[in-house]
């Protein structure tokens, strides 16, 4: 699946960014870079996609790690969310932050939900687990997920 990356694109990612910036008091680092998604989902059917050249954003801090992508002209990926300081609530704070930025931009959030975490679990049924308790973590939040995918959209 090939996206468009436009001057627009870039723009409501900016747009985005500089809300969430805001919100969290951390400065973004721009960096941009070819994209390749391969997941293998629960049941073992491989998910494919490459988009164009892009532009993403990334948030750092001690507790988390938040990466968008420009995707579209209305849509902004949230490409990695990771709570490395393991204390409580800090992914669902993030997820408010830019549901409620989505929200006044009137824009909507695309993501491939992918449990990382699964890297410590050896198991297929663990792995299973792992992805159910995700997916239900971005369907909490009104996510929709795109069938026989790992795609889930905000705002559709």
């Amino acid at each position: 699946m090939k996206k468009q990356f436009t001057t627009q694109s870039s723009s409501t990612l900016e747009q985005v960014a500089s809300k969430f910036s805001e919100a969290v008091k951390v400065e973004g680092v721009k960096r941009y870079f070819k994209h390749y998604v391969e997941t293998v989902l629960p049941g073992g059917k491989v998910y494919k996609e490459e988009s164009d050249f892009e532009q993403h954003i990334e948030f750092r801090n001690e507790d988390f790690v938040f990466v968008l992508n420009a995707y579209n002209n209305d849509t902004v990926e949230l490409y990695w969310l990771e709570n490395i300081s393991g204390k409580k609530g800090i992914g669902t704070n993030l997820m408010n932050i830019l549901l409620d930025i989505a929200d006044e931009l009137n824009i909507k959030v695309r993501l491939c939900a992918v449990p990382f975490a699964a890297k410590k679990i050896f198991s297929n049924s663990d792995t299973y687990k792992a992805a159910i308790r995700l997916y239900n973590f971005y369907m909490d939040f009104d996510f929709v997920r795109t069938p026989r995918t790992p795609e889930f959209i905000y705002g559709a």
